[in-house]
C-alpha cells in the first residue's frame, strides 16, 4: 500500500473527481459515509458525541459526520472553532446541512466560558493533512483539555496537530486518539516514534479514490501488507529439491556471545533454506550441533579468520555475517576476507555493523544491493544522530544511496530503505524487544537471499514474517515471557498463511 503525501492526496482528489466526474462535495460524503459507518460501530448510542470543527475540509467532514449520527439517533453537539475568517466552501455546505436538533457551539480564541461534557466521546475534525505549522493557541488549549477526558477519542484522517508528512516539534500540542480513520492510506506521521503518545491505532478508510496517477513529486514511502507480500512469496514447486533452496552460511558466534548465531541458524533453516553452514568457534559448533543437527560447521579453529578465505571458496548463495562476531582486529580481518572474496549481496549484522562504522574503506566494498541490519545503536554509528524520525530516514535514504545498500532499520514500525524508497513494516509487537530478536531476523533474510529472492524482497518478507511470529505467539504467551528462541517455533505457522493463501 502507498503512502502520500499531502499535495499527493490533493492530486487524488482532483483526479478522482475528474475520472468518476463528481463533485468535491459528492466526494466529501462519501467520505463522510464511510467514516461514520466504522463510528456506528464503536460508538455506543448511549454517549453522547461531541464532533470538534474547524474551517477546512475537514471540518465539512465533521459537519457531515454529525448529521449522519444524528440521523442514527445518537446525541450529537458540534463544537465549532473559528479560527479563519471563513468556511471552505464544501465545509460550508454541510454546515448548512445540520439539522436543527445538532448544537452547535460556537469557540473563538475570546471565549472561555464554554464547557466541555465529561461524560462524550470524541471525534475529532479540526484540521487535517494540510497543516504544517502550530495550531492557534485556543485550538491547543482546547485540545489538551479533551486529551484529559476519559471518553473515547477518534480521530478523522488525522489527529489534529500532527503534521501528516512532516517533524513535529516535541512540545507540540496533538490530539491523543484511541483511533484515528485515515482516508484512503495511513500517514507517514503515523509510523514516527515522536507520536507515539498521541496515536493509538489507526484504521485505513477506502473512499474509493483512483490508484494510478504520475504525481508531481515521487512517491518514494510504502507500507507492507498482506496483499503486497503475496506477490513476493515464492511457493514451493513439486518437483524440487535441497538444492533448489539454496545454501547459505552464516559467520558470527565467538568466545561469549555463542548463542547469536545458533539463534540465527535455527530461524535459517526454519526460513526454508536447503542447506546452512556455520563458521564458528568449537563451542559454538558443539551446542549448534545438539540443538540443531540439521545445520553444518566449516571450522575447527578457535580463530575464525584462519580458514575463512578457503570456505568462501565454496559456492554459498547467501551469506550471513556478523552475529556475535566481536569487535576485536579478527572480526575486522573477517569481515574484510568476505568482501575481498565475495562479489554477491551479504547480509551484515551486529558486530559486522560495528566494524564498518568505524572502517570507511571496508563500507566502500560492499557489495551492490547488500542488506544491513542495524539497530538504533548501530544506525547511529552508521549515519551519525538524528532529532527526529524524518531525518532519520533521510540520513538511511542517503547512507543507501551512497553505498548501494539496503538498510533495515529495526523499530516498532521496522523500515526498509533501499535508495528513496522506503517499506514500513505493519507486523509484530513489543514481545520482538528481546535479546535475540535481531540474530533471528538475521538468519531469516539471509536464508531466504539464499532461495533466490532478491535482496529488497527478502528484507521485506523478512521483516514481515518475523513480526508475524510474535503477533501468533500472544496468544500462547506474554509479551514478557517472549524469547527469542521462541521465534523460530512460530516460524511455520506464519509460513502457513502464504501457503494456504496460494491455494
Amino acid at each position: 500500500m502507498k503512502i502520500y503525501n499531502p499535495q499527493q492526496l490533493s492530486e487524488l482528489d482532483k483526479l478522482t473527481m475528474s475520472i468518476k466526474g463528481i463533485s468535491s462535495l459528492n466526494l466529501m460524503e462519501t467520505a463522510a459515509e464511510k467514516a461514520t459507518t466504522e463510528l456506528l460501530s464503536i460508538l455506543p448510542s448511549s454517549t453522547p458525541v461531541v464532533v470538534l470543527c474547524g474551517m477546512g475540509n475537514n471540518a465539512g467532514d465533521g459537519f457531515a459526520i454529525a448529521r449522519l449520527l444524528n440521523q442514527q439517533h445518537y446525541q450529537v453537539e458540534v463544537f465549532w472553532l473559528k479560527f479563519a475568517d471563513q468556511l471552505s466552501a464544501d465545509a460550508q455546505a454541510n454546515y448548512h446541512r445540520l439539522p436543527a436538533e445538532v448544537k452547535v457551539t460556537e469557540i473563538d480564541e475570546t471565549q472561555t466560558n464554554f464547557e466541555l461534557s465529561k461524560q462524550s466521546n470524541y471525534i475529532d475534525c479540526i484540521f487535517g493533512v494540510g497543516l504544517n505549522r502550530p495550531m492557534p493557541k485556543f485550538v491547543q488549549a482546547i485540545i489538551e483539555d479533551i486529551n484529559q477526558k476519559k471518553g473515547l477519542k477518534i480521530a478523522i484522517d488525522v489527529p489534529s496537530g500532527m503534521y501528516a508528512h512532516q517533524a513535529n516539534k516535541p512540545n507540540d500540542i496533538r490530539f491523543k486518539t484511541d483511533l484515528c480513520l485515515s482516508f484512503h492510506a495511513p500517514k507517514l506521521s503515523f509510523f514516527c516514534s515522536e507520536n507515539a503518545a498521541f496515536l493509538n491505532d489507526f484504521k485505513v478508510i477506502d473512499i474509493g479514490l483512483v490508484e494510478d496517477h504520475n504525481f508531481s513529486t515521487p512517491l518514494t514511502c510504502h507500507y507492507i501488507t498482506q496483499n503486497d507480500l503475496l506477490k513476493i512469496y515464492k511457493p514451493r514447486q513439486q518437483f524440487s529439491h535441497k538444492g533448489s533452496f539454496g545454501h547459505a552460511l552464516l559467520i558470527g558466534g565467538n568466545t561469549g556471545m555463542h548463542g547469536s548465531v545458533i539463534l540465527s541458524a535455527e530461524t535459517a533453516l526454519r526460513s526454508g533454506v536447503g542447506k546452512l553452514s556455520v563458521h564458528s568457534n568449537a563451542i559454538t559448533n558443539q551446542v549448534l550441533l545438539t540443538r540443531q543437527p540439521e545445520a553444518m560447521t566449516t571450522n575447527i579453529d578457535e580463530d575464525l579468520s584462519l580458514n575463512l578465505a578457503e570456505v568462501l571458496l565454496k559456492d554459498f548463495d547467501a551469506i550471513g555475517l556478523g552475529m556475535g562476531l566481536g569487535r576485536t582486529a579478527e572480526a575486522s580481518e573477517i569481515v574484510s576476507t568476505v568482501f575481498k572474496n565475495i562479489q554477491k549481496p551479504v547480509l551484515l549484522d551486529a558486530d559486522a555493523l560495528y566494524v564498518i562504522s568505524k572502517n570507511e574503506a571496508l563500507r566502500r566494498q560492499i557489495s551492490p544491493k547488500s542488506i544491513l541490519t542495524p539497530h538504533k545503536g548501530e544506525l547511529k554509528g552508521l549515519i551519525g544522530d538524528w532529532q527526529t524520525s524524518y531525518e532519520m530516514l533521510d540520513k538511511v535514504k542517503a547512507f543507501s544511496h551512497k553505498y548501494n545498500v539496503i538498510v533495515v532499520v529495526k523499530e516498532a514500525f521496522t523500515k526498509v530503505v533501499c535508495g528513496d524508497q522506503v517499506f514500513i513494516n505493519t507486523t509484530g509487537n513489543p514481545a520482538l524487544a528481546t535479546a535475540g530478536s535481531g540474530d533471528c531476523l538475521a538468519g531469516m533474510i539471509t536464508a531466504l537471499m539464499a532461495q533466490s529472492y532478491e535482496s529488497l524482497n527478502a528484507a521485506i518478507l523478512g521483516v514481515y514474517l518475523h513480526g508475524i511470529t510474535a503477533d501468533l505467539a500472544l496468544s500462547q504467551e506474554s509479551q514478557e515471557s517472549f524469547l527469542a528462541s521462541d521465534i523460530s517455533k512460530f516460524l511455520g505457522r506464519a509460513f502457513k498463511y502464504f501457503e494456504c493463501e496460494q491455494n
